[in-house]
């Protein structure tokens, strides 16, 4: 399908189609223009005479591509566009692994001014290195230039000297506008923190990783890398401080810090005065609390961009982003001058709408931290983390597509993110029916989490309960009673799921233990309950209904040993379902959470979890045996579960401290309660919705009736908030108590 162009192929050079780690350069010279119209694969960026101007496509599932329409603004009497077109060929978490093409339009007016097609300037990009390392397992390469890397390509009028290239109409599939927000990438500077000499030890062990080796990703054996920084930077010694100038010589670097972590394309503008070898390499934290110590391979990637450079100046522009609060320059040989570093953000704009000011500067500041992780988790898809991954994970979307609403008054990505799902086809990957634990990608190795297809059936659920989109119904109730099938076939003789394939997913603890999923694993069944609930409502279906109450009353029966639910049922010599002896905190909450227990049937344990559970709990301590929660999900689970029992004071003291540690010190949310893994994850921000139902008591906001539902006065603060709702705005104040309420147009509210 091709309706959304008029003149326009999809074009590319098929003898590039079996390289790794290439750039095509399409260079557009006019003097008029205000339109431009593009789609293609794999990623591309677009300047208008220097400027990054975009970023894309917004990503779809295989076989359909989202066309972006940039509008031109700031034209000089000449011009140029400069796309560049990055084609991976490679399996990956953050993308689809096909054929890569750039399909565009250039207007002024209703006129074309130029479009693709076999007669384009195309050049191959030959100013980096092919054969290098991965970015991380989940992402495809690290940058790496050479010396012929050329500063002057971007501006208008010079002669790219790369050779080249012919181009062939490449295949294409279905085409749909983008419907979700475009970031505005901004500039932001860092500031120069310390100047320090390095040297380099060789006795320092050379920095190894999984994705160096992995012949399902299709990458380079290290020995035939063209150039392996990650050995140089392994074994770099931050040595004495010295006086503080942007020169740089042999063995020198330069540190630069934003006053918190922020996403984008790295942006580094320099005069090279000598023949120079430099890198940079980035972090979202010091890992030292006494001095700055930066390790760019601790969140299992390669932090790093290597530049070989001849004499000239450099607007140097990272082509992928990255996760950043610190950065440092380092020159290994030459003389650079730095005059500016920083990052061109990369955001979701509409994060901005909700705005509040509230008498307590923890939850303020933890909800900076959280509207600044989904921006940077909500550009095009719902991202788990804008750095190791890029990757639209299900259960993490879950949360963060919550966290839209509360932040923009709209699902706009999650719609661009369930609609990817709704167009998944089996490539053979996986079993029939079964959907990608993340999507669009292609690094699935034929893994896949069953928990996460579940929740997927959940979130369409509350999608659509938010959402008119008929269009997007009709698509997303076929694959969802795909997966309906698919579980049908592990249903034991009691209708629960028993041994199922896949990597049974619980959460980041000792709950995902073999030991605790083997046999029927009762949260999962739980979970399963939960999904078969909602799949009844969508697809109309009762007979669902039906099978979930059954599980629920088999797990009471039979999964709940005077005090505790069990983590799972296995079978004893008899082949007879019985208790096994390991408990989890956090199958707990999913017994509350989903419905299988309640407050009423189950008032000792939940007053147990209440006062003797949660984050803070020393496990080695109080109830050493019984296995502790982590954020996603249990931690998660418990916060609904108490908000919704009106436990107000409980959640702000169990929560706050615990958010606001992270906020401090990155301005964003993390991934676990450590610092070893991704410290900017897109399901944290999720925190936001609960501290806006903690203040105003809201628990409710029905959209498609216009009704909001608020319960109690909420946490006591005084605070002015005014909530998006579509395109207006729920401004509540409250002051000593007392709340005024100004209410979007047409929408009634019900205090309970």
């Amino acid at each position: 399908m091709n309706d959304l162009f008029i003149n326009a192929v999809p074009v590319f050079d098929s003898s590039l189609d079996n390289e790794k780690n290439i750039f095509l350069l399409f260079p557009l010279d006019f003097k008029k223009a205000d339109k431009l119209v593009i789609t293609g694969e794999n990623e591309y960026q677009i300047y208008l005479n220097g400027k990054l101007i975009g970023y894309g496509p917004s990503r779809a599932a295989l076989n359909h591509h989202r066309v972006d329409t940039y509008h031109l603004s700031n034209l000089e009497e000449n011009n140029r566009l400069l796309i560049v077109l990055a084609s991976f060929n490679t399996k990956s978490f953050e993308c689809v692994d096909e054929s890569a093409f750039i399909q565009f339009e250039l207007f002024n007016g209703e006129k074309i001014v130029t479009y693709s097609n076999l007669d384009s300037l195309c050049y191959l990009y030959e100013g980096k290195y092919q054969k290098v390392s991965r970015f991380s397992f989940q992402r495809p390469f690290v940058e790496a230039y050479n010396p012929k890397y050329d500063q002057d390509i971007f501006k208008y009028g010079h002669d790219i000297s790369y050779s080249r290239r012919k181009l062939d109409v490449n295949r294409y599939g279905y085409l749909t506008n983008r419907t979700s927000s475009y970031p505005k990438l901004d500039y932001v500077g860092f500031s120069i923190i310390e100047k320090n000499e390095v040297s380099f030890d060789e006795n320092k062990p050379i920095h190894d990783d999984r994705y160096y080796h992995s012949d399902f990703l299709c990458i380079y054996p290290r020995k035939e890398w063209d150039v392996d920084y990650g050995k140089i930077i392994s074994r770099l010694v931050i040595g004495d401080t010295l006086k503080s100038d942007n020169i740089l010589k042999d063995n020198e670097s330069l540190t630069y810090k934003y006053p918190f972590s922020v996403t984008g394309f790295t942006s580094l503008s320099i005069k090279v005065k000598s023949k120079s070898k430099l890198f940079i390499y980035f972090e979202e934290i010091s890992v030292s609390k006494d001095k700055i110590e930066l390790n760019c391979f601790r969140n299992t990637t390669d932090n790093y961009i290597s530049y070989e450079l001849n004499p000239g100046e450099y607007n140097l522009t990272s082509v992928a982003p990255y996760t950043i609060q610190y950065l440092r320059v380092v020159v290994i040989s030459g003389v650079v001058e730095v005059n500016d570093a920083g990052v061109i953000l990369l955001e979701n704009p509409d994060s901005y709408r909700l705005r509040y000011k509230i008498d307590d500067k923890k939850i303020e500041t933890i909800l900076k931290a959280a509207r600044n992780t989904f921006a940077s988790n909500a550009v095009d898809v719902l991202t788990d983390c804008p750095s190791r991954e890029r990757a639209g994970w299900l259960c993490d979307s879950f949360y963060t597509g919550r966290a839209e609403t509360i932040f923009t008054g709209f699902n706009l990505v999650e719609r661009n993110f369930l609609e990817n799902y709704a167009n998944f086809v089996d490539v053979k990957e996986l079993p029939e029916g079964m959907i990608p634990m993340c999507y669009p990608s292609s690094s699935s190795d034929k893994i896949f989490i069953p928990n996460w297809a579940m929740f997927y059936g959940i979130e369409l659920e509350e999608y659509f309960r938010k959402n008119d989109d008929p269009a997007l119904l009709g698509k997303s109730l076929i694959q969802l009673r795909g997966v309906v099938d698919y579980f049908t076939k592990f249903g034991n003789e009691f209708g629960l799921l028993e041994n199922i394939d896949g990597w049974i997913f619980v959460e980041w603890s000792e709950e995902n233990n073999p030991l605790s999923t083997r046999g029927v694993n009762l949260p999962t069944n739980m979970l399963y309950a939960g999904f078969l609930s909602s799949a009844a409502r969508l697809l109309n279906d009762p007979s669902l209904e039906e099978k979930s109450k059954k599980i629920k009353h088999f797990i009471k029966e039979n999964g709940f040993n005077g005090t505790f639910f069990v983590d799972n049922l296995i079978r004893d010599e008899s082949n007879k379902l019985i208790k096994n002896n390991r408990i989890s905190e956090t199958t707990q909450y999913y017994a509350f959470y989903f419905k299988t227990a309640t407050v009423k049937e189950y008032p000792a344990l939940f007053n147990l979890l209440l006062n003797e559970f949660g984050p803070s709990r020393d496990d080695k301590k109080i109830y050493p045996d019984i296995f502790k929660s982590n954020v996603l999900v249990g931690d998660y689970f418990r916060m609904e579960i108490l908000m919704e029992e009106g436990e107000y004071s409980k959640v702000y003291e169990e929560s706050i401290d615990f958010y606001y540690s992270m906020a401090i010190e990155t301005l964003t949310l993390w991934e676990k309660d450590s610092k070893t893994d991704s410290l900017n994850h897109g399901f944290t921000s999720y925190i936001a919705n609960v501290i806006i139902s903690l203040l105003t008591g809201i628990k409710d906001i029905d959209y498609k009736n216009k009704v909001i539902n608020i319960a109690g006065n909420g946490y006591s603060k005084d605070y002015d908030i005014y909530i998006p709702i579509r395109n207006e705005y729920l401004h509540i104040i409250q002051k000593d108590n007392k709340k005024e309420i100004e209410l979007p147009e047409g929408y009634i509210l019900i205090e309970k």
